[in-house]
């Protein structure tokens, strides 16, 4: 994903003295368009129906449902996607879970350190 100039200046200036927030900028942004995005685009993808299908799912998940829908497309304010937590809003499907667990990402800020999070 592109991050657009404003965001890569306030990189750059963090780079100056990195901290555990140099990249929260960029990472909000990414969340967001991924929100808005490549999340709704997932589950109105043909990839997705077939696997809801295959785990035996007839009706899609109210997660899935709520991104899929065209008011959804226009995501929250910066603020809001900042204090969402996709995994929370997860259905209760394993398949709709793991689409939602591999299509989203949290805006969390680290590991229980301060330091990046294993396996992300």
């Amino acid at each position: 994903m592109s991050l657009d100039s404003r965001v890569r200046e306030i990189i750059n200036r963090n780079m100056i003295a990195p901290s555990q927030h140099t990249f929260d900028e960029a990472q909000l942004q990414i969340y967001t368009l991924m929100h808005r995005d490549s999340y709704p685009r997932f589950v109105n993808s043909p990839t997705y129906k077939e696997l809801l299908r295959t785990c035996g799912v007839t009706e899609m998940p109210a997660a899935a449902a709520a991104a899929a829908a065209p008011a959804a497309a226009a995501g929250p304010s910066p603020s809001a996607a900042a204090a969402s937590t996709p995994t929370a809003k997860a259905a209760s499907s394993p398949a709709a879970a793991g689409a939602a667990a591999a299509a989203s990402s949290s805006p969390s800020r680290g590991g229980a350190d301060g330091g990046p999070q294993s396996g992300t």
